[in-house]
């Protein structure tokens, strides 16, 4: 039976709930946090899509590799290019030299086609510091791009050599690939985001949607008065409810894909697919691959001139823009190059390698200028970035992730014969460094990436995979080790408590935790202190530096001072009203020890002081700011000894 070809304007309005979905969760609405599952959406359509044309293609004896790519450069390559070239243009002005080499590096590997693995080794899709990243969003182009060069090229030899057992070798695939997602989320959840092998379940089950709806005899199965209307229902509460409960990504990911593929199934007249076929529906799903390549760098870009210039439009008028340059950019540059036949094939390869060597070179040319610090920077301001570091063993100390280094195979440094245990977040890594310069004293490190206190195994909401595990072990680890009797705790603890202060809602205070989670993280950092007394631990708590509203090197490129403030002491009073108001509740045997005064004044705190960075970003602090907490942590040590 022949591969059906009919354009189905529901597809469309679907792939508008999809984009709408991106869109929302990227500008911060919280009542959509799951909407970043619209990228699964626009896998299984993109597979569906794909896999449809290609079987057609086989069944005409037709196909070619060739004709296919040369389809796909057409379809991608033009509005890519365009925006790709657009925010070179807008960032390389408004980055700082930092920033600007990190910018360069994205974008080298977005024109190769491996954005995802980029960001797989470099971030995390939901870090802080993606808010900011113009191009964190093309990793799902990776993917798709990568799944482009590989399936059809499966998809060939499978049905030259098993014919209608093709289906079934991909639905094969199907699984082995969701399988392997769902066995490598709790020691690789970054990798179950960003990989193609990972991801590749979600784009072959819309491959196996096209297989099905080329069978008349099982069309009937998914052809129910409801059975699209379920699949829709999925689809929200994925991105509305779901996503504010405890289930993981990939669980998120597989009730977004089946309830895509109910709706592609169900090709049939009905109530959603008429709402879904209404024309502004249908338009913005045309114009949603424009829409998902510029948005993001539209929302980075508001958020520096908020940064830069005080100047920070509503989110709303924002997508506003993002839809109207859409439409623009597909009507005036997808359609031209992917339709028009005054446009050779010749032409269109030869702008896209031209194009692509163009933005290679300027990656290059950038990232081998230290992002063209000379010109963005003056020397007062290069200077100042200078001390802009981090502790150097933070990479090879700090750990994460189910897979996190055993506390028994932790990091000792320093040459003294003086045990400092260190335990934390990743707040108390830089704070070890600067202990270990001290010569009577050597350091054991224990931090965990974004682990807040963590004590009782049966508080597993909120909690990243690994923490609970690796705290229960850290503690014991400590407890046990005869060689420690000093140690420093530090947490990133506001955040902890009520969340992180995100670059979209300062200088309101935010709230992500919940007043229940709250309460039981500040009672498990009161029991991890008291677990430590009872086996006669001196321990020493660092109350976190104030935060900073943007990174330090932001700061520094906006501002000529050899003093540069972050926030107003006030603000950093409110951010810290729930800890103080707590502190009583802490034995009097633990030595508390508060940098506010070593890092504001009366009315601002700072980023920079005399010409020297207290932060590598906008919350940990530089070898700098920590040496200065290290020192009062000392002169605490030795003051107790001489007592």
């Amino acid at each position: 039976m022949k591969q059906k070809n009919t354009y189905r304007p529901e597809i469309d309005g679907l792939r508008a709930i999809a984009v709408l979905g991106v869109i929302l969760f990227h500008a911060g609405y919280d009542f959509v946090r799951g909407g970043y599952l619209g990228v699964d959406v626009f896998f299984v359509i993109s597979g569906y899509l794909i896999t449809r044309i290609l079987l057609n293609d086989l069944q005409n004896n037709t196909f070619s590799l060739k004709k296919f790519y040369l389809r796909r450069i057409r379809r991608i390559a033009p509005a890519l290019l365009f925006t790709l070239f657009f925010t070179t243009l807008i960032f390389s002005i408004i980055l700082n030299p930092i920033e600007l080499v990190n910018y360069f590096k994205s974008l080298f590997a977005t024109v190769i086609f491996i954005p995802n693995i980029y960001f797989w080794k470099n971030t995390g899709y939901f870090d802080t510091l993606s808010e900011l990243n113009p191009l964190i969003h093309m990793w799902s182009l990776g993917v798709e791009e990568q799944f482009y060069i590989i399936f059809p090229i499966i998809l060939f030899y499978s049905y030259k050599l098993i014919g209608s057992n093709t289906r079934n070798f991909l639905l094969a695939l199907t699984i082995l690939s969701l399988l392997f997602s769902l066995f490598l989320f709790n020691s690789d959840p970054s990798g179950s985001f960003y990989l193609p092998y990972l991801r590749a379940w979600e784009l072959l089950i819309g491959s196996i949607c096209a297989f099905i709806i080329q069978n008349i005899n099982k069309q009937n199965l998914f052809k129910t008065k409801y059975s699209s209307i379920l699949g829709f229902i999925l689809i929200f509460f994925t991105f509305v409810i779901l996503a504010q409960t405890d289930l993981s990504n990939v669980h998120l990911s597989v009730i977004a894909v089946i309830g895509t593929s109910l709706i592609i199934l169900n090709d049939q007249l009905s109530i959603l697919s008429r709402f879904l076929s209404q024309k502004i529906i249908v338009l913005i799903g045309k114009i949603s691959f424009s829409a998902y390549l510029i948005h993001q760098p539209f929302f980075v870009l508001n958020r520096y001139m908020q940064k830069s210039y005080n100047l920070y439009l509503p989110e709303i008028l924002i997508i506003f823009f993002t839809l109207i340059f859409a439409y623009l950019s597909w009507k005036f540059i997808e359609n031209p190059f992917r339709y028009s036949k005054k446009i050779s094939n010749k032409s269109i390869i030869t702008a896209y390698f031209s194009s692509t060597i163009i933005i290679i070179v300027v990656s290059y040319i950038g990232i081998s200028n230290d992002g063209f610090a000379k010109i963005k920077m003056n020397t007062l301001q290069r200077d100042i970035s200078s001390t802009a570091i981090g502790s150097p063993l933070r990479d090879k100390c700090h750990t994460s992730g189910s897979d996190y280094l055993s506390p028994s195979n932790a990091c000792n440094y320093g040459q003294g014969n003086k045990r400092i245990t260190v335990f934390g977040d990743s707040h108390v890594v830089p704070i070890a460094y600067a202990l270990s310069k001290f010569e009577n004293y050597n350091i054991k490190h224990l931090s965990f990436s974004g682990c807040p206190p963590a004590f009782d195994r049966s508080n597993k909401n909120k909690i990243k995979n690994g923490c609970l595990d690796w705290s229960h072990e850290a503690i014991n680890h400590i407890n046990n080790d005869t060689s420690t009797d000093d140690v420093v705790i530090a947490y990133r603890l506001h955040s902890a408590l009520f969340g992180i202060n995100r670059y979209t809602n300062y200088p309101n205070i935010p709230d992500e935790i919940g007043g229940t989670e709250r309460d039981r993280r500040w009672q498990s950092l009161i029991k991890i202190i008291n677990t430590f007394l009872d086996n006669n631990k001196n321990v020493i708590l660092l109350l976190p530096p104030p935060e900073l509203p943007f990174e330090v090197n932001q700061l520094i490129s906006v501002s000529s001072g050899d003093d540069i403030y972050g926030v107003t002491r006030d603000w950093w009073n409110r951010r810290s009203d729930y800890v103080n108001s707590k502190i009583y509740e802490i034995s009097d045997k633990v030595k508390i020890i508060d940098p506010i005064n070593d890092f504001c004044d009366l009315e601002n705190c700072y980023a920079v002081k005399k010409s020297v960075a207290l932060y590598w970003d906008d919350n940990h602090l530089s070898q700098n700011g920590a040496s200065i907490i290290a020192k009062k942590i000392i002169n605490s040590l030795e003051s107790t000894l001489d007592k």
